[in-house]
């Protein structure tokens, strides 16, 4: 059996995630859940734990945590035998609260800001990254970094990969006018509304074309919850359509899965097309599971078949 590629995560906003499910939400009044789920969270860890299940490349998420939270988050993931390399930090890891309201299918996400870790522990979590680039197939950056951190964070991460003829997936859209420029041979995958506001251009073709013809990026992915999802790539556009969930528990975590089975994929030597296909599918799958991130790979690969694939 052929070794399993590896793919650093930096997942440096993680959170200690809570989601409480009601029978009907109200504004304006007492609401008391019926349920309650608690688990590690965060970009960063949902992509560790979306490429467990998928099975294809081995991951470990690099991230900061500090206080009760943090240690909650990381007695949870040693639970799920998931890897990392934790750099603590003063400050608390940020709870992140999701809402689900069962009558209306309505889901709140209620987010707490985080801090950025003190200079000397960024600089020391930077190395540490950088130093994986000799080791690692593909790096993947996951979310924003906390308030207070500079962008140059993930523009050094992006350049020693780049070095080194490595892949990096981009998942963010603040503050990276500096990064896509050195991401040779990278992938940016975003939403929509984060194309629209990295861009300036509502339609989704339109501005992959801009974007790819603007910086070296090897594939453009864009994804839009329920809607048709876009691939830009060698010179085409390739339109999906989303297979129909029978019943979404919480879809928290689908855009993490997206990334981590397309990038798995990807650096597997599958085709974009087929990887894009395979993360749209799990996403899918993901959107039946509590918990960010998890879903089970036979359901993903049955949805996987209900894939249209059209081309521009």
């Amino acid at each position: 059996m052929a070794q399993k590629k590896k793919i650093t995560a930096v997942g440096a906003n993680p959170a200690w995630q809570k989601v409480l499910q009601f029978e009907a939400m109200r504004y304006n009044a007492v609401n008391r859940a019926d349920r309650m789920w608690a688990f590690a969270s965060g970009k960063g860890i949902n992509f560790v734990r979306a490429a467990n299940c998928w099975g294809v490349a081995e991951s470990e998420v690099v991230q900061f945590a500090g206080g009760d939270n943090g240690k909650l988050l990381l007695d949870d993931l040693a639970k799920e035998a998931l890897r990392c390399k934790t750099f603590p930090v003063s400050e608390p890891t940020r709870c992140c609260t999701t809402l689900l309201s069962r009558r209306d299918n309505a889901m709140t996400e209620i987010i707490e800001p985080s801090k950025a870790p003190d200079p000397e522990v960024e600089k020391a979590a930077l190395e540490y990254i950088k130093s994986l680039a000799d080791t690692a197939d593909a790096a993947a950056l996951c979310g924003q970094v906390p308030a207070g951190m500079s962008a140059d964070f993930y523009l050094e991460i992006v350049r020693a990969f780049a070095q080194k003829g490595k892949t990096v997936l981009i998942d963010s859209y603040k503050n990276i006018a500096q990064v896509l420029p050195e991401a040779r041979q990278g992938i940016l995958k975003i939403n929509a509304e984060e194309l629209q506001a990295l861009s300036g251009i509502n339609d989704v073709p339109e501005a992959i074309k801009q974007l790819i013809g603007r910086y070296p990026l090897e594939c453009i992915a864009i994804t839009d919850g329920a809607n048709r999802a876009f691939l830009g790539y060698d010179s085409a556009i390739y339109v999906y359509n989303v297979p129909e969930v029978p019943e979404v528990v919480n879809p928290v975590g689908s855009g993490d899965t997206v990334s981590a089975v397309f990038l798995s994929e990807y650096i597997a030597g599958t085709a974009p097309e087929k990887a894009f296909a395979y993360g749209i599918a799990a996403a899918s799958a993901n959107c039946m599971s509590m918990k960010c991130g998890e879903f089970d790979r036979s359901v993903a690969e049955e949805l996987f078949r209900k894939i249209i694939i059209n081309k521009l």
